[in-house]
């Protein structure tokens, strides 16, 4: 295809035209009546405007709906098109974007690949893969700075030693003596690789006729909402061939030298990337082993070849964007499937009477014995459990993607601005040459961006007491971004990170490479660049991860069915060791009855202890008292809530009682006040693998949230106790994970307050935010809306805490002022809100000393559980408060 000027594209970056002619439309009707072609109507995104599309060839095979969002790319004939074999793409579902590394490892086993981005943590890393993410990351140090041996010895050193490398060698219990000698036997290959195709001394290499001239980039990041793909371009070069300079894209391989079709495709991906974010197509890409030798072949990036891997994407696509059970057809292997580690969630999902598949295709053809082996273990009671909430996070992710607008790029930033999930206009003013370590020990590059002096401010948002708008979005310290070049569909993501300061006007970032260097390339300071919040979905993978753990044939896994699906009474020791009572006396003596039966309830425990307790009846103190008697008598403590707060509410108790802890996650999620105990500062000096282990074994508390309970480090360790604080407010898949890793547990919660938030997730993210106030003062409001808008009149005390009564379960503060909504506006969602007794609980439970609510009574008494409160009150108790108009609230 060659670049062409497409009038009907309804996104065409201006700068740097696409080589294809593109076309986003929505499916309106699917004629199959003529035999060998499917005819489309499509009507263009954002207009009424229908056209035409016609499937021919191997494109008939295509599975699409009425309502499905499509890409074309294809030559126009005014409103017409036909796609054939031989040209033409056609992208089904392409704000789905599938990584690179997916699409090419579906083409041995499709099912596979779709259980594998729903359960990824259940095939974690193992030691080769960790070799070759380090080498990858040697070679491509290397390559920026055409590095000598003795450099590249100081290169691998220097990385062993960093804190995330050495974490993820704990977690694989990894000899560091033998990950170093894997690594230096690579160094000759890449020297070699250098000298042979790098020297400057040679015009082109006799091999492969071409020459590299200059590396223009390393890890490239490509996100292409045109072709539903996105992916991390290992290198990329400049070279010569035949006296021309090309760009072309290189994939790095340390494994066997195969130059498998798995390889390949994943260079011609990179190729169709690379095309379609410059001018001229990119017909050719390398891949290079170094692993026995140096080995490098160009692969050819023909459309036939491009056509089949879009078509295996857009089946990938299909899969992801459904809520059914359906699953692409097993693989139906005696060889490799049994050795799979997805073979029990795999024969669940076939063998499950809901399962779609399952009801096509009962009775056509026997079942495999490997199928049998694989859930022989299993119950149908325990398979119905897995099913069922499989189905419920499948249509909760769905929910969860509209709700937070994941797809960024197809909406407008100013608009996007007003909803406090972007800065728009954006200028870069300074980026930082050299690396630095953020909280997680890993390599980070600051970069800071300025708004620029045009800037169009949202008309629907006003702007605060200082003028600037930054102050009033709804990004925070934190929150992970992508940056993206203002206006263009081909420039998406070009590079990721999280927010590390906000000023005024200003943004500082800290992004995971350095991608503009403004010493080399001032022009970068002309362009106006986006930087939009972005949601990840590792809460729905731990979760979907856990429940296929749940399901493996492990004996811990066993023991946690049994309780947790059969529904197994817990059992309890009749009598306590009198040295236990001893040693805790000190402990529970200033606590009350009930603090104290709780507390030797769990002690005498071979399984659980479920403690529930109305708000301010020592629920988080019967804990920390918990977790110091356990520290007494040498236990070690595994602590989760499922809210950052959460934890951090206990830690602050357990720190004025000196009891020892450390802290996972990010320091910048954590209270100011418990951050000097997180992983990342206590671990920060260590430089070799024994010391990390020692420090990790000689830790008797760890505490994280529930989804931060499937880090490495944790699967190293072995609790005797786990606590989960908050566990009314989790979803039960998430809770799973840290029971897996103790001999007991306690379930720490009220039923009272609010359940788990199911249709937005973005509240709880928001929460693990908030918490960052020196001050013990508190602000709760019913709405987001309200929320921002508060914070943007108190932006002159940033230390108030202003949050969302779901953001405030779990803290406490001396004051906390209920902030009600002015007027009824009969709106269903917001008297669902509203009429929540639960809501209401949490918000005036919330303050040790004093409670003050704000509001109309008038309006508030239209809400039943308002009503009762308002009954309760005392005359003297009403305060009228006077409005600006000096008209009297009422």
């Amino acid at each position: 295809m060659t670049a062409l000027n497409c009038p009907c594209s309804c996104y065409i970056d201006a700068k740097a035209p696409p080589i294809f002619q593109s076309l986003k439309g929505t499916v309106k009707a699917i004629d199959k009546t003529t035999p060998g072609c499917v005819r489309l109507s499509v009507e263009k995104v954002d207009s009424k405007e229908v056209f035409t599309c016609t499937l021919k060839g191997s494109w008939l095979n295509e599975k699409l709906n009425v309502g499905d969002v499509v890409y074309m790319h294809s030559k126009f004939s005014g409103n017409c098109t036909t796609l054939e074999s031989d040209d033409g793409l056609i992208i089904v579902h392409p704000d789905i974007l599938v990584n690179s590394t997916t699409i090419v490892s579906s083409l041995f086993c499709t099912r596979k690949s779709v259980l594998a981005t729903k359960f990824r943590d259940i095939d974690s890393s193992n030691l080769s893969m960790l070799i070759g993410s380090i080498a990858h990351e040697l070679f491509q140090k290397a390559l920026a700075g055409r590095a000598s041996k003795e450099v590249m010895v100081e290169i691998v050193n220097t990385l062993l030693q960093r804190s995330d490398i050495l974490h993820d060698m704990y977690s694989l219990k990894a000899n560091e003596v033998e990950v170093r000698e894997q690594l230096l036997k690579l160094l000759p290959n890449i020297m070699r690789w250098m000298a042979e195709y790098m020297s400057t001394q040679l015009s082109t290499n006799p091999k492969l006729g071409l020459s590299v001239t200059e590396v223009r980039d390393i890890e490239d990041n490509y996100w292409c909402p045109r072709l539903g793909v996105k992916g991390k371009v290992d290198a990329t070069l400049e070279v010569k061939i035949h006296d021309r300079q090309r760009l072309l894209p290189l994939e790095l391989k340390t494994g066997r030298h195969t130059f498998s079709a798995e390889h390949k495709g994943q260079v011609i991906l990179y190729t169709l990337m690379m095309a379609e974010r410059q001018a001229t197509d990119v017909d050719e890409g390398l891949l290079l082993y170094i692993r026995d030798g140096v080995d490098m072949q160009k692969v050819a990036s023909r459309h036939a070849e491009r056509r089949d891997l879009v078509q295996r994407r857009n089946e990938l696509a299909a899969h992801l964007a459904s809520t059914s059970c359906a699953l692409p057809d097993p693989l139906d292997s005696e060889r490799f499937c049994p050795k799979c580690p997805y073979s029990t969630t795999c024969s669940i999902y076939r063998r499950s009477s809901s399962s779609e598949e399952t009801k096509l295709k009962a009775g056509t053809q026997p079942e495999p014995k490997f199928v049998e082996e694989s859930v022989k273990h299993l119950t149908s009671e325990h398979m119905q459990y897995f099913m069922e909430w499989c189905a419920m996070l499948d249509t909760e992710m769905q929910h969860a993607k509209h709700d937070l607008q994941d797809c960024f790029w197809v909406e407008d930033a100013v608009k996007r601005e007003s909803k406090g999930l972007c800065f728009s206009d954006m200028q870069l003013v300074m980026s930082q040459g050299k690396s630095a370590l953020d909280a997680r020990g890993q390599a980070v590059f600051q970069h800071t961006f300025r708004r620029k002096t045009h800037h169009e401010h949202p008309a629907d948002v006003p702007s605060s007491a200082s003028g600037s708008f930054t102050r009033c979005a709804g990004l925070a310290v934190g929150d992970r971004v992508a940056i993206s070049e203002q206006g263009s569909l081909t420039c998406v993501a070009l590079a990721l990170g999280s927010v590390a300061a906000v000023a005024d006007d200003e943004v500082t970032l800290h992004l995971e490479r350095q991608v503009w260097d403004m010493r080399l390339h001032p022009e970068w300071q002309a362009k106006t660049f986006r930087i939009d919040k972005t949601h990840s979905a590792a809460a729905f993978t731990i979760s979907y991860s856990n429940l296929a753990k749940l399901m493996s044939s492990e004996p811990a896994s066993a023991k946690l069915r049994s309780l947790v699906i059969d529904r197994v009474l817990p059992c309890y020791r009749k009598t306590l060791a009198k040295e236990t009572a001893v040693a805790c006396h000190s402990v529970l003596k200033p606590l009350n009855n009930f603090q104290r039966r709780a507390i030797l309830k769990f002690l005498m425990s071979d399984d659980y202890v479920l403690f529930k307790g109305l708000p301010g009846t020592g629920k988080t103190t019967t804990i920390a008292a918990l977790i110091q008697a356990l520290v007494l008598l040498k236990k070690r403590v595994l602590l989760t809530s499922y809210t950052h707060s959460g934890v951090d509410s206990v830690l602050l108790k357990l720190k004025s009682r000196s009891v020892p802890f450390v802290r996972l996650g990010a320091a910048d999620r954590a209270h100011p006040a418990v951050k000097e105990f997180s992983a990342g500062n206590l671990t920060a000096s260590i430089k070799t693998l024994k010391e990390l282990q020692e420090f990790y074994e000689s830790q008797p508390v760890v505490a994280c949230t529930c989804l931060g309970s499937g880090q490495g480090v944790l699967q190293r360790l072995r609790f005797d106790a786990c606590i989960v604080d908050e566990a009314s407010q989790a979803l039960q898949p998430s809770c799973l994970g840290p029971l897996f890793l103790a001999r007991s547990f306690v379930l720490v919660g009220d039923t009272q307050q609010l359940p788990p938030v199911v249709q937005s997730p973005e509240a709880s993210d928001r929460e693990t935010m908030q918490l960052t106030c020196r001050e013990e003062v508190g602000v709760i409001a019913p709405f987001r809306n309200q929320v921002r808008l508060l914070k943007q009149e108190c932006s002159s005390v940033p230390q108030v805490d202003i949050s969302t009564v779901d953001q405030f379960q779990g803290k406490e503060k001396s004051v906390v002022l209920f902030s009600c909504v002015k007027k009824y506006t009969g709106d269903s969602k917001d008297a669902e809100i509203l009429n929540d007794q639960r809501r209401l609980t949490v918000a005036v439970s919330r303050a040790k000393h004093k409670l003050i609510i704000i509001g109309s009574s008038s309006t508030v008494k239209k809400y039943k559980p308002f009503e009762k409160l308002l009954s309760l009150l005392r005359e003297d108790q009403f305060i009228k408060l006077q409005a600006g108009d000096e008209s009297r609230c009422e």
